[in-house]
């Protein structure tokens, strides 16, 4: 099984644990060795669980699957990832942020929900007993774009940069916003947005202009704002849309202004 597949299957053992009866749980800490005292450093019970699992063999996952008879294929299909954070949402923004700058990050977060855009920050959206890493790798995945908040402490954090090389290697779309520092390694070569001392509406905003002209994501975000034109509430924020749609060149001038005028009349 490849890595994902792997991640899937964990998860499923391990809920399936979660729900099982005392006996069913006893015989799997029986048959796999598996401590039934939890110990202290874990906050809850599933954290435990989550541990014993992450260096299970293949072989003894599938074994587990069977005693709980999960239907393993369609565990591990390849059918597109399903996460919570991106539940209902038609476009992903991936928020890269140092833990010191989660304010900020859940501040642009809250900004792109006015554009019914959804964005992942892993201090808002990944819950205490969930494996951290693979949380963030799925949502790496899955994502559309990486909106990276660069400052010092970005600079000198490990999985920031570790986020940003995924990003570089999948091709993803990368929009660095930079607060008071430079642009530095693979990021120098990227056009970044100067930020700093800007309110997060107004961030959102610039982010919005850059992905309607990208080729890398004109066309689904266009699809997206289209939507929020309309079903959208407030003057200002429908100017706003329709603003930025503006400049796109894949939407014919008059389409546009007819979609506009239908929000009014």
């Amino acid at each position: 099984m490849d890595r994902l597949a792997v991640v899937k299957l964990k998860k499923a053992i391990l809920q399936a644990i979660v729900d099982a009866d005392l006996i069913d749980r006893d015989n799997i800490f029986s048959n796999y060795q598996l401590s039934s005292d939890i110990d202290p450093q874990y906050e809850s019970y599933t954290a435990y669980l989550a541990d014993c699992l992450k260096n299970t063999s293949s072989d003894v996952l599938l074994e587990m699957a069977g005693y709980f008879d999960l239907d393993v294929p369609k565990i591990i299909s390849k059918t597109p990832e399903s996460t919570s954070y991106w539940s209902g949402s038609d476009f992903n923004v991936f928020i890269s942020h140092a833990s010191a700058d989660k304010h900020k990050a859940h501040q642009l977060k809250n900004a792109l929900v006015a554009y019914e855009i959804k964005s992942f920050v892993a201090h808002d959206d990944i819950e205490p007993s969930s494996h951290w890493q693979d949380e963030i790798h799925i949502a790496l995945r899955t994502m559309d774009v990486l909106v990276a908040i660069i400052t010092e402490e970005f600079v000198n954090r490990a999985w920031p940069n570790h986020e940003i090389g995924y990003a570089f290697g999948a091709e993803k779309l990368i929009i660095p916003l930079i607060v008071n520092c430079d642009p530095y390694g693979m990021l120098s070569k990227v056009q970044g947005e100067k930020v700093t001392g800007r309110k997060a509406p107004e961030i959102a905003e610039k982010i919005l202009q850059v992905l309607v002209k990208n080729i890398k994501t004109e066309e689904k975000i266009i699809s997206v704002l289209m939507k929020s034109l309309i079903s959208t509430s407030g003057f200002k924020n429908i100017e706003n849309i329709y603003n930025i749609l503006k400049l796109s060149k894949k939407i014919p001038g008059n389409l546009l202004q007819e979609k506009y005028n239908k929000v009014f009349y």
